[in-house]
């Protein structure tokens, strides 16, 4: 459950005290991403929230949707607190477990990921261009979420789960947004896994207030 505040630093001023006491690990117009060093490493999000359509809101409505999953594929949520500091812009603060971007994948692990997760041939991948495989991955899982019931029959079951929250956000009228940024992995001894992380953007069916992408 996502818990509400009023006592809260504004957007900037919470983003500058993280900026200072921890990593930071990426931004964007509407999010930024802090590594938290602690007995127990943490990434910490902040993402703006739209009080105005709160149910136009992609990041937020997506969240809600996992935030007690224990599915694989999903990233574990420790907390989410929506921000509402007194006459500013409210925001979504989210600490999630720290998780491996794309780039830092070596191309056997991108293998292991199309095989386990998408049931490809391992052996057919083993003379690609790691290039290829993330454009593959992401056409994959964007076709899959599109049409859940057809094009992820070779799927493994958690994966296609996934897939099926977030076509029910898009018959919402949520609009997907997968692409290299919004999609991570966790290492675990068993191999590496994928996670979704941030897969959609407005609702399309909005037409008052402004709406933000997370």
């Amino acid at each position: 459950m996502i818990q509400v505040t009023k006592r809260a630093a504004t957007y900037r001023n919470a983003c500058k005290r993280m900026h200072k006491q921890s990593i930071k690990l990426g931004s964007g117009a509407f999010a930024n991403v802090f590594l938290k060093q602690a007995d127990y490493p943490s990434a910490v999000k902040l993402a703006r929230f739209n009080e105005e359509c709160p149910g136009k809101d992609g990041y937020y409505n997506y969240l809600e949707a996992i935030i007690s999953s224990d599915n694989p594929h999903l990233p574990k949520v420790m907390g989410a607190v929506l921000c509402k500091p007194r006459e500013c812009n409210p925001y979504v603060k989210v600490e999630l477990e720290p998780l491996v971007s794309i780039d830092e994948l070596q191309l056997d692990e991108l293998v292991h990921v199309l095989s386990t997760s998408f049931g490809m041939n391992a052996d057919c991948l083993e003379y690609v261009t790691f290039d290829y495989l993330i454009d593959e991955l992401v056409t994959k899982f964007a076709r899959g979420c599109r049409d859940c019931y057809h094009d992820t029959y070779c799927w493994s079951a958690e994966l296609r789960d996934v897939a099926v929250i977030i076509n029910n956000l898009m018959h919402a009228g949520f609009t997907l947004d997968i692409h290299a940024g919004n999609i991570m992995f966790r290492r675990t001894p068993f191999g590496v896994q994928l996670v979704i992380t941030d897969p959609l953007s407005f609702c399309r069916s909005s037409n008052n207030g402004r709406t933000f992408t997370v």
